[in-house]
């Protein structure tokens, strides 16, 4: 009897022992838990406070370039940092004269301005350089909308900016529309509907136009394919050779 006691006595010894381990597992588990959920609400709480400072900060508009050199920097549309959060563009000149020249590293050495560009008096960076320039312009899809809205003159002028704006061996990548589409669109205000009765240079015409009056001095079809509309590649000055 004394045996079988101190047997059973033993046994419960053990299972409180196993027990206590059982819950000081558990509850060590818990705590690592509950600390590291700790941890992702303190993580996600400082996101989103940066998140907010951005955004806040993306709605102040710049008073001037860096470190206050230059003319007011224009901001963009508050419609744009609302809906889409802080934006950051580098500014479209160099703020002072001893950053002029000096090579910029993607993405603060690309730029964009805004402007009617078949309208002369619209300034340009390259205007008045005769070393500056472009090396390739690209116009897609938009011969169209400036005759339809500036009639031959608009497209002419823009043509002839064009050559002026790239440099010797330069290059101009052309799609234009087809007459088709002119029909379709003339219509939509009184004045693209005077400038389409008024059209005489077709989109047909374009590539003779711009090699025997603009200047280009040759020209080749690169693909007819997407939208079905040509793309021709017209070069100022000799086509390199292959």
């Amino acid at each position: 009897m004394g045996e079988r006691g101190g047997e059973s006595k033993q046994k419960a010894e053990t299972a409180e022992q196993n027990e206590g381990r059982t819950q000081r597992g558990t509850k060590m588990a818990s705590g690592m838990a509950e600390k590291k959920m700790e941890e992702e609400e303190g993580q996600n709480e400082k996101c989103s406070a940066l998140e907010e400072l951005k955004r806040t900060l993306s709605l102040l508009s710049p008073s001037s370039g860096p470190r206050g050199v230059g003319r007011p920097l224009p901001p963009f549309p508050l419609s744009f940092r609302v809906c889409r959060g802080p934006i950051a563009a580098p500014p479209l000149f160099p703020a002072s004269p001893l950053a002029h020249g000096t090579p910029g590293t993607f993405p603060n050495n690309v730029s964009f301005i805004t402007g009617d560009y078949m309208e002369d008096r619209e300034p340009c960076p390259h205007d008045g350089d005769a070393t500056a320039g472009y090396d390739v312009i690209l116009c897609l899809g938009v011969t169209k909308w400036v005759q339809l809205h500036g009639g031959d003159g608009g497209v002419v002028r823009m043509f002839r900016r064009i050559y002026t704006h790239l440099r010797p061996g330069g290059m101009l990548l052309l799609e234009s529309q087809p007459w088709s589409s002119y029909c379709r669109s003339k219509n939509i205000t009184e004045t693209a509907y005077r400038n389409y009765c008024d059209i005489r240079l077709r989109p047909d015409n374009f590539c003779c136009y711009l090699t025997s009056t603009v200047g280009f001095t040759c020209y080749r079809l690169l693909t007819d394919s997407g939208f079905q509309r040509p793309i021709y590649l017209f070069h100022k000055g000799p086509a390199p050779r292959k």
